[in-house]
């Protein structure tokens, strides 16, 4: 299966924050590219891997095409961040969740940052292994 990181990043932010300010769709697609380790070739299976990202469970088709033009455009900023260039909105951030859950992961994370209905976290300094769930 040929997979390219531009769409999934453009799924994730669509699906995860749409209706977010576009510097949180940014923001996920942040995520995904730092879990990935800024490597564009392993997008697909961080954003694919069971259980990290809940839309791929049931993978919904896109309904709101002006949503859908600004989360590709959320997908190609967040992948020029990844090359340096522009602003970090995650504040290095591996993990988020909208606000009306509290995830058990969270309770081991550092919250850095609040866009919309998404909180931001990475792990707190000291822990060795942060979990893997969004």
């Amino acid at each position: 299966m040929i997979c390219s990181a531009l769409l999934v990043l453009s799924l994730n932010a669509y699906h995860e924050a749409r209706g977010e300010p576009f510097h949180g769709q940014v923001a996920v697609a942040q995520v995904a590219l730092r879990r990935a380790d800024y490597d564009s070739r392993r997008v697909c299976q961080v954003v694919y891997a069971y259980r990290q990202f809940s839309w791929t469970a049931a993978r919904p088709p896109i309904h709101d095409r002006a949503a859908w033009a600004e989360a590709v455009r959320a997908a190609k900023v967040a992948m020029l961040w990844a090359h340096g260039a522009g602003r970090d909105y995650s504040v290095g951030a591996t993990h988020y969740h909208t606000s009306y859950v509290c995830p058990r992961w969270s309770r081991g994370m550092t919250r850095v940052a609040v866009i919309g209905e998404h909180e931001f976290y990475k792990p707190t300094k000291g822990t060795s292994n942060a979990p893997a769930r969004s």
